[in-house]
């Protein structure tokens, strides 16, 4: 079967109000046992679906993978890792129509252990705002995205795209990012430019940067750390 980037590849239909958007961005396989065991766990609660990017899927059979993680579908990303996620949540909303929200996973290799009734209470309260730690990236952060090579090798070497990271003020070290379906919308608005600026391999840079942009507000506190009894 001939694979194409950006496009979605159902393995399951979904059967939970939770779905949780797993990146896999480095080929390190096998899955460690803890990993294994966490995506099985996660699976209990949420429907999965994974976006392979990077050398995410080197040298694997995403299909094979995905089955044998219950996984309801899968993508390959393309040069655009942002393009990829708003279309997955979109096809989300539109096509599978059962996530009352998401559960954004940026790195698999990363997936901390969940506490499922934690989750599942956030997933039915009405909460909206988006529950990541914000961080504004700092000053040499934003030094190596705006300095320019002024000499003719570094040029040649090291040529800068204008685009390239432009938009990037904010990120997240969080290990999880919970969205409500409407977020995935708002970001369907956003102009082109905006969304292929972020370049980066890491998801948490475009999701931080562009709730700030669209002015959704966000819990600025980590899933697990979230206080339940106001919700």
């Amino acid at each position: 079967m001939k694979k194409e980037r950006n496009e979605v590849y159902v393995v399951n239909q979904p059967q939970k109000a939770l779905m949780s958007i797993v990146l896999i961005g480095k080929n390190e396989y096998p899955l460690s046992e803890r990993i294994h065991n966490r995506l099985y766990e996660l699976s209990c609660i949420s429907d999965l679906f994974f976006i392979f990017h990077g050398e995410g899927n080197r040298g694997i059979n995403e299909d094979k993978f995905c089955n044998l993680y219950s996984a309801c579908g899968w993508m390959i990303s393309r040069d655009s890792l942002p393009e990829t996620f708003i279309r997955a949540g979109k096809y989300g909303n539109e096509i599978f129509k059962t996530p009352a929200g998401y559960l954004v996973v940026p790195d698999v290799y990363d997936l901390p252990d969940i506490a499922a009734d934690i989750i599942q209470k956030i997933n039915a309260s009405g909460l909206v705002q988006p529950i990541f730690k914000e961080r504004r990236l700092g000053t040499d952060e934003f030094y190596q995205i705006y300095n320019s090579p002024a000499d003719i090798v570094s040029k040649l070497t090291r040529p800068t795209d204008g685009l390239d990271k432009k938009y990037s003020i904010w990120t997240s070290e969080s290990n999880t990012i919970f969205l409500r379906p409407d977020t995935f919308g708002k970001f369907e608005t956003l102009p082109a430019e905006y969304i292929k600026s972020f370049s980066w391999s890491d998801i948490r840079y475009f999701i931080a940067s562009a709730v700030k942009k669209l002015l959704i507000g966000n819990t600025n506190s980590n899933v697990e750390d979230l206080d339940l009894g106001s919700l």
